[in-house]
């Protein structure tokens, strides 16, 4: 079986005690979104479950995070080659759907966190998942990108209203990536509403190194759950070894795209063997709280002179934890989450210490990337009008030159 097949991440819907409340209060106004450039300061991103409780926020930013993502998923999607029968529908989980998103972006913001807003759909049946849905037909392709852009509009909405500092326009949809057309026809849609920065949520095994339409956003998105070893107790020194294939190859990616590398998923289990495939939920192995956090301290090792890298962020993070206890009531070594266990401290470590290399070695500056990308973009537009026009592109005289 191959890798990709089996990367079966952790959703919050699986966690409802940790989301759903019954009538819940009216949100509060919107806040000023923090106004740093996405791609001049490292994000130090936890992916968020849950509400937007303040005090979990203000924690977090305490301890060095600087982003969080939103999730909202989408359900409805019942075979990898038919188009969704009802379209997308929302989550019934306040912290999943429409409003309890824009809760969170106003709270997160609030605490002076910056948002990205990643939608997500929720796909695993026979085997497949996501990354294996493919159209068969070119109707079922017009409906399904008509269906995706549908469940997209609210947040494309909510992103430009509440200004959250980037969205992720795919997550892990590599069967999809080929229609190149009409992705980049969606980018062109999404930018006339939304000026932000834009990425793509590419899995790590090959998808990432094929997306054709990385020049049509900001940030090379990768879901990083890239395997280190096939050891299942390895040293600090084999884990940030196993690291220098994959650096090598984002770094080929990021020069070739001239595109910063955000992870917009990164993370272990607190299991032995966490390192062998990083990607797997159901595991077996026992728990191991120091695999974890050795795994995180290779990462952070390894990648801590990487310029092409702007961002983490960590899967998963859950609301209603200020530093003490297990904010979840499932059992600890069975979730992402190093909330209460030494890998916290040490991926908190791990993103400060990114983050102080802030500025260019970063990542370049996306929004200064996005301005140059449309003019450059509205003038090919103006020569090919001129063309049809029938204009001559070359004017009557050269221009003198400078040192005339």
């Amino acid at each position: 079986m191959q890798p990709r097949l089996l990367l079966l991440v952790v959703f919050a819907a699986l966690d409802p005690a940790a989301l759903a409340q019954e009538d819940p209060p009216v949100a509060p106004p919107a806040s000023p979104a923090p106004t740093a450039d996405p791609g001049t300061e490292f994000q130090a991103g936890l992916c968020w479950v849950g509400r937007g409780d303040s005090s979990s926020l203000q924690y977090a930013k305490q301890q060095g995070a600087s982003w969080i993502s939103a999730t909202p998923f989408a359900y409805g999607q019942q075979s990898f080659d038919q188009p969704p029968p009802q379209g997308y529908r929302f989550s019934r989980f306040r912290g999943e759907n429409v409003e309890g998103i824009r809760e969170l972006l106003r709270a997160a913001h609030r605490a002076g966190l910056k948002v990205l807003l990643k939608p997500h759909i929720w796909f695993s049946r026979d085997g497949k998942w996501r990354g294996d849905i493919s159209m068969t037909t070119e109707e079922h392709w017009e409906q399904w990108f008509a269906a995706y852009e549908a469940y997209l509009d609210p947040f494309v909405a909510m992103a430009t209203e509440e200004k959250a500092a980037a969205f992720c326009i795919g997550t892990e949809l590599g069967g999809t990536i080929h229609r190149e057309a009409q992705w980049r026809e969606l980018i062109t849609r999404i930018r006339a509403r939304y000026d932000g920065a834009l990425c793509f949520a590419a899995n790590w095994y090959e998808e990432y190194r094929n997306v054709p339409f990385w020049d049509a956003v900001d940030m090379i998105g990768v879901q990083a759950y890239f395997p280190l070893t096939d050891d299942p107790d390895p040293t600090l020194e084999a884990l940030v070894a196993g690291w220098q294939p994959w650096i090598e190859q984002l770094r080929e990616v990021s020069a070739r795209e001239d595109r910063p590398v955000l992870f917009t998923e990164f993370g272990y289990k607190p299991k032995r063997a966490t390192a062998i495939k990083p990607w797997e939920w159901s595991s077996s192995a026992p728990p191991d709280e120091s695999a974890q956090a050795t795994a995180f301290q290779a990462a952070f090792d390894a990648l801590a002179d990487q310029p092409w890298l702007c961002g983490i962020h960590l899967w998963k993070w859950y609301s209603g934890y200020s530093g003490e206890g297990r904010p979840i009531r499932r059992r600890a070594h069975d979730n992402f989450s190093p909330q209460g266990l030494s890998g916290e401290k040490v991926f908190f470590e791990g993103v400060r210490r990114l983050r102080a290399r802030s500025g260019p070695a970063a990542g370049a500056n996306v929004q200064e990337r996005t301005r140059r990308m449309l003019e450059d973009r509205e003038r090919k537009e103006k020569e090919a009008d001129r063309k049809d026009d029938g204009q001559d592109e070359t004017p009557d005289e050269e221009p003198e030159s400078a040192s005339s």
